[in-house]
């Protein structure tokens, strides 16, 4: 082989960077660690390990071991339709985006679908083994409470008192899970789904203690694996601005750090709001939009019309002396205004 000759990169490389999904706006993804996902209809083992909880657990106190992390987040946010999390329902903190919806649902004519979009989802975060994929070693499961999480619960409560599959993330006397996927639809999207959970006996009693072993200090911690962005930087973000993108690339004086922020007047609080209506209502244009291009042609040159011919109405004139004023009535008839059109109405 020559030694100018290129090197070729490996094409399952990529896919398995990839896979481990280095980029997330809520999570933190630990290096070298790859993200289950379920990829497809069937059977599925695997083992739920224990972590040491840290701060914000809403089911676990600092210091225990647990085997899972709620949060909540809400979808499609910004330009890029992003996820984040939201921090009023994970972090007891501020939020944005909760604020602007809970404002559309006090406003009468608020459009529910937008309402419901902007809703937080329940998520969670889960370290296990995947029997299929022993080789990549202790993974990260992030996925919607709805399609496992929630299975989960009911399994565990309707077993008898006491029965051992209670701690099946015990690391000796825990339980493989037998998971049934099925896959789901609804609309054009579609899902895997968590239908049925079975507990078993460990084939290989020793498969989590040496996983856990070999990893030892390095198991990360979910608490602190949640990005809860700060309530400004979120909220730019929402409003689909790029101040606080501006003011990080611009150096700042010592000065500057140390000089406290001014309160907002009110009327640029008020601008905010529209800020927030119209980013809103943002999600609703372009579905507008696909939707005049549908009608005809004849149809369609009339509205560009109108539309012209609002834009004229709204544009405010000059006003003359009275003199010429005068002179241009004795001049000229009146124009007749046009009817309005029933349509734009």
């Amino acid at each position: 082989m020559s030694r100018d000759e290129p090197k070729y990169r490996n094409a399952r490389q990529r896919a398995e960077e990839h896979k481990s999904g280095g980029g997330s706006t809520s999570i933190k993804i630990p290096e070298g660690m790859k993200l289950f996902k379920l990829e497809h209809e069937g059977k599925y083992k695997i083992e739920v390990l224990p972590y040491v909880v840290g701060e914000g657990n809403p089911f676990a106190e600092a210091g225990d071991k647990h085997y899972e992390r709620t949060f909540y987040t809400h979808r499609g946010i910004g330009a890029s339709e992003s996820t984040y999390i939201c921090p009023a329902q994970t972090a007891d903190k501020k939020c944005p985006i909760c604020e602007a919806r809970q404002k559309m649902n006090r406003d009468p004519d608020g459009d529910e679908k937008l309402i419901k979009d902007l809703a937080y989802k329940e998520r969670q975060l889960f370290l296990i083994i995947d029997h299929a994929d022993v080789d990549a070693g202790i993974q990260l499961w992030d996925i919607s409470y709805h399609l496992f999480g929630r299975k989960l619960d009911d399994t565990v409560k309707n077993l008898e008192e006491g029965d051992p599959a209670e701690m099946f993330f015990h690391p000796k006397k825990g339980r493989t899970l037998k998971l049934l996927v099925e896959e789901k639809h609804m609309g054009k999207n579609k899902f895997m789904s968590v239908e049925n959970i079975g507990f078993l006996e460990r084939a290989d009693p020793d498969l989590v203690p040496e996983a856990l072993a070999a990893i030892g200090d390095d198991l990360p911690c979910l608490d602190e694996l949640l990005v809860i962005l700060p309530y400004e930087e979120l909220k730019a973000i929402f409003l689909q601005t790029d101040d606080d993108e501006d003011d990080r690339k611009k150096p700042k004086d010592a000065d500057e750090d140390e000089t406290p922020k001014k309160k907002k007047p009110a009327a640029e609080e008020e601008e905010d709001d529209e800020d927030v209506t119209r980013v809103i209502k943002k999600k609703n244009q372009a579905a507008e939009e696909e939707e005049e291009e549908e009608d005809p042609p004849a149809k369609k040159k009339k509205v560009v019309e109108e539309e012209e011919e609002s834009d004229e109405d709204e544009t405010p004139k000059k006003k003359k002396p009275a003199a010429e004023e005068e002179e241009e009535a004795e001049e000229k008839p009146k124009k007749k205004k046009p009817a309005p059109n029933e349509d734009w109405d």
